[in-house]
């Protein structure tokens, strides 16, 4: 099952990527997976598991989304050790565990 290694200040933890799952990602605590830095917007990127892909999106975020380091324009299928970037959290992809 893909995983994501998020990393935000003095925090690490893993989450799971079950497949056919959708995860929104953002400020508010209404969010699949909530993050606490305040660059990030209330909803600001979405990720989408399906077949064994996982696709990153951005939501319009006020401050845009990163994926290794280049803004992320439009939806983009992860691979292995992509980084992805939502304010001061990182957020790496691990497709097989």
């Amino acid at each position: 099952m893909p995983t994501l290694v998020v990393r935000e200040e003095d925090r690490t933890w893993l989450v799971d990527l079950p497949d056919a799952a959708e995860w929104t990602l953002g400020r508010a605590h209404a969010c699949d997976l909530p993050l606490e830095t305040p660059r990030a917007s209330r909803r600001h990127a979405r990720l989408r598991v399906a077949g064994g892909r996982c696709v990153i999106e951005d939501l319009g975020s006020t401050n845009g989304t990163l994926l290794n380091g280049a803004p992320l324009e439009g939806p983009r299928e992860l691979a292995e050790g992509d980084e992805i970037g939502i304010g001061d959290c990182r957020l790496v992809f691990r497709g097989r565990p």
